[in-house]
């Protein structure tokens, strides 16, 4: 499952991208695609995009990551945004799996080539090994 959080124009531009993605690799009926504000508890494995707005800023950026690991230990997240403080994420143990700075390039090609390059990490991996185990 993959969640998209919260509502803003780029993650309505995130959610295209990541369903264009799961098309190329013929995932798209198999993988659920979530545009969700809250965070909700799930059972399964949980790929998350928290996206940064100028109605969402990188402290309730951090706060939704906090209430992400509470629910979701082993989830991978993803955020996007921009003037993104590392020191912060490093020094408070947020466990994120990718950023995507946008601070130098506002481009939708950028925001694509690097949604496809985390998703390519994430699923591309694990159906690959899936398919070769004995």
């Amino acid at each position: 499952m993959i969640q998209i959080q919260p509502y803003s124009f780029i993650s309505s531009i995130s959610l295209y991208f990541t369903a264009l993605y799961l098309r190329t690799i013929h995932q798209f009926f198999k993988i659920k695609l979530r545009l969700t504000h809250p965070a909700q508890r799930t059972f399964r494995p949980t790929t998350y995009f928290v996206v940064q707005s100028k109605f969402f800023s990188f402290e309730d950026a951090t706060k939704r990551i906090e209430t992400i690991r509470k629910y979701d230990k082993m989830g991978k997240i993803i955020l996007i945004g921009e003037h993104i403080d590392y020191e912060l994420l490093f020094r408070n143990h947020y466990l994120v799996f990718g950023v995507i700075d946008r601070t130098n390039d506002h481009s939708l090609k950028f925001l694509k080539q690097q949604i496809w390059f985390y998703l390519e990490e994430i699923y591309r991996l694990f159906y690959y090994n899936r398919k070769n185990e004995p």
